[in-house]
């Protein structure tokens, strides 16, 4: 939405972090809702009068697919890390993590 809007409106930053005294004791749930431009998709802002028009620079740049620039901001990222199901306050992985 970022790209579309020409910045008006921007990704949300996530973190994670300790939950607050007796909250704690509580498993935490999460969830992720994602949406993603089909891979034809050219990356470009919307004209709108509500979106500022583009920089000059804009203007002049090549025109990215939403493959494309997903490309390059994974290969900006350098390798990729795994993530595996952290230990509850309780000190245990809930079994639905392995289902």
């Amino acid at each position: 939405m970022e790209v579309f809007t020409n910045g008006v409106l921007k990704s949300g930053l996530h973190r994670v972090i300790e939950a607050p005294g007796n909250q704690r004791a509580h498993d935490k749930y999460s969830v992720l809702i994602v949406a993603r431009a089909e891979d034809s998709t050219l990356m470009k802002s919307s004209n709108s009068p509500l979106i500022p028009e583009d920089t000059e620079e804009q203007k002049n740049a090549p025109v990215e697919t939403s493959i494309e620039l997903g490309q390059q901001q994974l290969a900006s990222q350098g390798p990729f890390r795994t993530h595996r199901a952290l230990p509850t306050a309780r000190g245990k992985i809930p079994r639905r993590f392995f289902s």
